[in-house]
């Protein structure tokens, strides 16, 4: 079927329902998870869905920064025919705990994967990740390469060179500094309450002009909470966009990316201002690392293009025996 075509349906059916129906649409979707569980790490209480039998081969989708596991729901769904599909709300996010102490670097992420891991006795894994949580992938399999049977990356490389060099020139103490007085600064302001879940979705389409009001009122629906005063507020906590003043160096990291042996599919969509990886020293030093264009995508790629990102990884992840011959959105 024309990629173009099956897209325009996914959600159809339900975009029309009036808004005060879409509760019980969400409760009713087909395409929820089966089970939820929770891992401690650090302290915190990390929290997981997941679709899929429980004997099938181990795949986790980590979202990215500013979203949570639900924004996953459609491409987990479809994977589930084939594998054991594992979505965890990385710290600040969703239903996972916050940080007392604002911890949110790469590599508190990637030991709360490790320790997720652990916890569910996975030993070989299928890791997707997009954006940060793409980035937390890629440093997770550069660290445990060993842990990591494939890796899928969905607009994950970061920000953009000359960012990131703009970065590295700051001197460490001025970086430190600045980290600190933005997170007292974050920690002060008060959160902001929306009325309605129209209204945090209506914020959702400003961030991202291709999403259907059905997946937006989803996204809202998993995204947000109750507050005492009856007003919505996001789940996030507000300090987890900050980059930590004390990542690894340069030289390192290209150390990290040489070390990540599982075959690697980066994937980036054509509209996206994010980084690329086409002349990025840190692709080239994979041992093993293919690209994919998708035209008509921007930065939330799996929502502007979902067909075309199973498609993708139909072709790059090896055939699981007796198991679903092909991917279906629901």
């Amino acid at each position: 079927m024309d990629v173009e075509k099956k897209e325009a349906r996914i959600g159809s059916s339900d975009a029309s329902a009036p808004k005060s129906d879409r509760r019980a649409v969400e409760g009713s979707r087909s395409d929820a998870p089966s089970r939820s569980g929770c891992c401690a790490s650090g302290g915190l209480a990390i929290r997981y869905v997941e679709w899929g039998r429980a004997d099938a081969p181990p795949l986790l989708l980590i979202h990215g920064g500013y979203d949570h596991a639900r924004s996953w729901d459609r491409i987990a769904s479809a994977l589930s025919g084939r594998y054991r599909v594992i979505v965890p709300d990385a710290r600040g996010h969703g239903n996972s705990d916050w940080s007392a102490e604002g911890h949110y670097g790469l590599l508190d992420h990637v030991e709360d994967q490790v320790r997720l891991l652990d916890h569910l006795r996975l030993n070989a894994v299928i890791l997707v990740g997009h954006s940060y949580g793409g980035r937390v992938c890629l440093r997770h399999a550069g660290i445990y390469p060993e842990r990591i049977e494939r890796l899928v990356v969905l607009e994950g490389l970061g920000p953009r060179r000359e960012d990131r060099a703009q970065w590295r020139a700051t001197p460490v103490g001025r970086r430190i500094r600045d980290h600190h007085e933005r997170q007292r600064a974050l920690s002060a302001k008060p959160p902001r309450g929306f009325a309605s879940l129209d209204a945090c979705a209506a914020r959702y389409t400003e961030r991202n002009r291709h999403l259907n009001p059905d997946l937006a009122w989803h996204l809202a629906f998993h995204g947000t909470r109750i507050g005492a005063d009856g007003l919505l507020y996001w789940k996030f906590d507000p300090r987890i966009g900050l980059i930590h003043p004390l990542d690894v160096t340069h030289e390192d990291e290209l150390q990290l990316f040489s070390a990540t042996t599982p075959p690697t599919l980066l994937i980036h969509g054509d509209n996206s201002t994010s980084a690329r990886p086409e002349g990025d020293p840190r692709v080239e030093a994979m041992p093993d690392c293919r690209t994919v264009r998708v035209p008509g995508a921007g930065h939330w790629i799996h929502h502007d293009r979902p067909e075309a990102i199973l498609l993708a990884i139909d072709a790059f992840l090896p055939k699981p025996p007796n198991r679903a011959a092909a991917y279906s959105l629901k």
